[in-house]
């Protein structure tokens, strides 16, 4: 449960992949949702290309505490159409049946409502941010994101992990 950022009380919030993912709220005294990011045209703006299928909080939604009013943060995994073209910055993974961006991209969501998008530092080929976890290391103020999606093929050493400094990681440019 998190705050609504309309000041109603608690709320739930849902990741639905797909064609149509999106992040819903969802009011648990109630069951009214309310569609709080269309996942496939806010990625279509901001990477300037199609996407056709999106896996958004993939394992988890993760909040990180001691960042001001606590953010939470969700790795993605998307689909790009074989017949769009691909801005610079980006590089696609093939396989097989689709290809997936593979820039380590996930959403940081303000407790107001606000998205924002960033991209794990050294990126190359890092398709599925599966998992986000603050260090459990004392003193440490350090983000590790993991991940990898095999995609139905057969995979050998393929899992990585990323660690980055939460301020950067929270407050970077996209």
């Amino acid at each position: 449960a998190i705050a609504d950022p309309a000041g109603a009380g608690q709320v739930l919030l849902a990741a639905i992949e797909g064609s149509a993912a999106r992040i819903l709220r969802v009011d648990p005294r109630t069951g009214a949702e309310t569609t709080e990011l269309d996942l496939v045209s806010y990625l279509g703006a901001r990477w300037q290309m199609a996407t056709s299928y999106v896996i958004a909080a993939y394992n988890d939604m993760t909040r990180i505490q001691g960042t001001g009013e606590a953010p939470l943060i969700m790795g993605i995994e998307a689909f790009i159409p074989r017949t769009a073209a691909v801005p610079p910055g980006h590089a696609m993974v093939d396989v097989g049946y689709g290809r997936l961006d593979a820039g380590a991209w996930y959403l940081v969501r303000h407790p107001d409502g606000r998205y924002e998008l960033h991209q794990v530092p050294d990126a190359a080929a890092r398709v599925a941010v599966r998992t986000i976890a603050a260090s459990p290391f004392a003193g440490d103020r350090a983000l590790y994101f993991g991940g990898y999606d095999a995609n139905k093929a057969p995979a050998h050493d393929t899992a990585w992990v990323v660690r980055a400094d939460a301020a950067a990681a929270l407050g970077g440019a996209p």
